[in-house]
């Protein structure tokens, strides 16, 4: 599994740098539709809509201060929140 996540990175690097710009193509909304479909399905039951609005908050208020870093830092508070969040 390891080697092929490296090798398709890798390719989707490669691939990526030949597209000038990726808006033009509407390759900008690829990221927000990916995160749309698998969050859909997590919001099943009340508490999982706490780290789907944490995620969100805090990918949009760190892309006001830090542009690049909004979809990392958003996993990152939603994985967090999701796993401080108790299940009963």
């Amino acid at each position: 599994l390891y080697l092929g996540w490296v090798l398709t990175t890798a390719i989707g690097f490669l691939a990526g740098a030949l597209v000038s710009r990726p808006e033009r193509h509407g390759l900008d909304l690829v990221l927000p539709i990916v995160f749309a479909t698998l969050a859909v399905p997590m919001v099943r039951r009340a508490r999982r809509y706490a780290p789907l609005i944490i995620a969100g908050l805090v990918a949009i208020l760190v892309s006001l201060f830090a542009p690049g870093w909004f979809i990392v830092a958003g996993a990152l508070a939603g994985a967090l929140s999701a796993a401080l969040i108790d299940e009963e």
